[in-house]
């Protein structure tokens, strides 16, 4: 059976919210499948305790297990597919990655080659589809995180792998999360280092306007707090976004206010003050949806 050029990683949840006719609407999340993939394996179901691996695979006790991992419930996509030949592992990965960047998914953790650990543990342990199995230098992973426009939360793991007959198989999971935006996952501080690194900036989860003033949940910003430990060069601009009432001087007053505070919640985890620079840019920087969403982001200081 050959896969369609486009197939939907069906996250088929109703979603509460009714139409006109009072028709509930289903949320998908789709990724163009890869061209003339064979497809393995496919199903969709329901699970309360979904692991998504954030670490490479390590022998504990005798068992095999992901060095970290998240669980999480929702509804459940999973497909896996043979490429056909004259593709490598990398590509296939870069094919699935590049649409994942484009929907502005967060990277959770991601590994390659010998660094993921073995190859059949993920196939056979964490995965449980044996056509996975591979040679542990040709193996990718990655664990991500999606906010759609319709502000629902989803997790995708894409792993992919070289057999030693030199067959090509991707693999990936969509989890859409019940628990919606609450259950954001902090990203392993390695991540956040390379984010900064190489794209230069780092939009902080977890931070919001709440009853009782501005507030950052805590897992995110430990997480950044350790990232920037580990990267102890490393100066950065703490920058605050408000897309509010008023006018534009009042939002990046706002906006500063909110750079201004994320930067004490840093000092008191340790980070060095004279590494943190604080700026209050309003409106005047849609995210790259162009969304007028408030947040604060964490830009790298070159020099």
């Amino acid at each position: 059976m050959t896969s369609k050029n486009l197939f939907r990683l069906c996250v088929a949840v109703m979603l509460a919210g009714c139409l006109s006719a009072g028709v509930q609407a289903a949320t998908t999340l789709s990724l163009t499948g890869f061209p003339n993939a064979r497809t393995v394996f496919d199903t969709d179901t329901g699970t309360d305790d979904y692991r998504l691996a954030l670490g490479a695979m390590e022998k504990v006790n005798n068992i095999w297990r992901p060095e970290q991992e998240q669980r999480v419930g929702g509804q459940l996509h999973r497909e896996t597919v043979e490429a056909p030949s004259g593709f490598s592992a990398d590509e296939v990965y870069q094919h699935f990655l590049t649409q994942l960047e484009a929907m502005d998914a967060r990277e959770l953790f991601s590994c390659q080659g010998r660094r993921c650990g073995s190859s059949n543990s993920w196939a056979n342990n964490h995965f449980g589809i044996k056509q996975l199995y591979g040679l542990d230098q040709h193996q990718y992973y990655g664990a991500f995180e999606i906010v759609g426009a319709d502000r629902q939360l989803y997790f995708v793991a894409l792993y992919t792998v070289r057999r030693g007959n030199k067959r090509i198989y991707g693999h990936v999971e969509v989890l859409h999360s019940r628990t919606g935006i609450e259950g954001l996952i902090a990203a392993r501080p390695e991540v956040i280092g390379q984010q900064l690194l190489q794209r230069g900036f780092y939009v902080l989860p977890g931070f919001r306007v709440g009853q009782g003033g501005l507030q950052q949940e805590e897992q995110h910003l430990q997480a950044l707090t350790a990232a920037l430990r580990k990267q102890r060069l490393l100066r950065v601009a703490v920058v605050g976004h408000d897309y509010g009432d008023g006018g534009e001087q009042s939002r990046q007053e706002t906006a500063l206010g909110y750079a201004r505070y994320v930067r004490e919640l840093l000092i008191q985890g340790g980070i060095d003050e004279a590494r943190l620079e604080i700026y209050g840019l309003g409106s005047l920087a849609p995210d790259r949806r162009a969304a007028r969403n408030l947040r604060v982001e964490i830009v790298r200081l070159d020099g």
